[in-house]
């Protein structure tokens, strides 16, 4: 939270809320224990700068372990009185996410930012995560894009395995890992009703599997 940004010059004086009980059985207990409170902010932003509001809570000062990223991309997504704002707030997450890259980021904020450029065909915040997301993007992202890339139309389809799938698989380091995601993309789904509208053509897994003999 940034203090500054407060209308209130201390905004946790005479707070009156409920303390949350010690959980003594982690450890947090004793003179030094944290103490967990939380309070309601209602917060008003010109339309002009949303995005730049939203940008700039997406990701945490450098001292803080965590970022928003997951939260913001989720309030846009689920408000559609501003989901025209998604491609300029991509272009912005995609800009700062490059200046701040040293900044962690969890496996589960990794695979929000890359659904994203994924569904908005996002190619410079597509290409910003896998660049910097060092094995980090867990396997299952694939059983979704797997499911996801045989619900689109073809064309689409056809499109993404051929310019957006290679060199995302080959943002991981390891032969073992790409053949996993390989193997995740090229099997069957849960929904047997459309298992015929996969991709025709397997030139793409080939191409990758033969890459993975020279790592």
């Amino acid at each position: 939270m940034d203090i500054g940004m407060s209308l209130e010059e201390d905004p946790f004086l005479n707070l009156k809320v409920v303390r949350e009980e010690l959980q003594v059985d982690t450890g947090n207990d004793g003179p030094e224990a944290t103490h967990w409170y939380r309070r309601a902010a209602l917060v008003m932003i010109p339309n002009k700068r949303l995005v730049e509001y939203l940008t700039s809570c997406s990701f945490g000062g450098e001292h803080e372990g965590h970022n928003n990223v997951l939260s913001v991309l989720s309030y846009v997504s689920e408000t559609p009185s501003i989901a025209s704002f998604q491609t300029p707030l991509l272009d912005s997450v995609s800009k700062l996410y490059r200046e701040k890259s040293r900044y962690y980021l969890s496996p589960k904020t990794i695979e929000a930012l890359l659904k994203a450029a994924l569904q908005h065909s996002h190619h410079s915040l597509f290409n910003a995560v896998i660049e910097k997301q060092q094995d980090e993007l867990p396997i299952r992202f694939f059983d979704w894009a797997n499911k996801w890339l045989r619900e689109l139309p073809a064309a689409d389809r056809v499109e993404k395995y051929q310019s957006w799938i290679p060199s995302l698989i080959r943002s991981y380091s390891s032969a073992a890992k790409r053949l996993r995601a390989i193997k995740r993309l090229s099997g069957p789904t849960d929904d047997t009703a459309r298992q015929d509208e996969g991709p025709k053509s397997k030139t793409w897994a080939a191409d990758l599997i033969r890459e993975c003999e020279t790592l």
